[in-house]
């Protein structure tokens, strides 16, 4: 299960609180376990527009970061290479919204991991190059790690519909 806070959403009808991991939130009410079954496919849904929505509104800050690098510090190639990794996370959480059987579905969230893994290590070169400075990279961290574990948490979900 996913464990997000009100403050995930845009709207403040859905979240996953319960920490037993027996029931969930919804709408001030909560679900059992035999409710949850069938409210499965409505979990799956928040679930996939809360990737589609973090890593849009990550996506945006990152171009904004390579504006800000470009225009103010100079920097063309790393910010060129991030603001392309980062953002083929979003296009593949795009892609997998009309994929064609599960595995293909876990296979384009497995390359968007990939791509997160790519970013990070051009976060930390921008790190230590001092184009970025520790406070700026912290933040950027805790916005990799956020959806970092929305995609694992999305595979996981995935296979064990299916029983890998």
């Amino acid at each position: 299960a996913l464990y997000l806070s009100k403050s995930a959403l845009p709207y403040s009808t859905f979240s996953l609180l319960s920490s037993d991991k027996s029931s969930i939130k919804y709408n001030e009410k909560w679900i059992t376990n035999n409710e949850k079954r069938r409210n499965l496919l409505f979990i799956n849904y928040m679930t996939e527009n809360i990737l589609k929505i973090k890593s849009y509104t990550f996506s945006i800050k990152i171009v904004k970061l390579y504006q800000h690098l470009s225009q103010e510090k100079q920097e063309f190639i790393l910010s060129k290479q991030l603001i392309k990794s980062w953002t083929s996370i979003w296009a593949l959480v795009r892609e997998a919204e009309f994929w064609q059987s599960r595995a293909d579905f876990i296979n384009k969230m497995s390359i968007a991991i990939k791509e997160a893994n790519e970013t990070l290590y051009r976060f930390d070169i921008l790190l230590e190059t001092k184009y970025i400075n520790k406070n700026e990279y912290t933040s950027l961290y805790d916005l990799w790690e956020e959806l970092l574990k929305i995609l694992v948490a999305t595979i996981k979900t995935s296979k064990k519909k299916d029983g890998y």
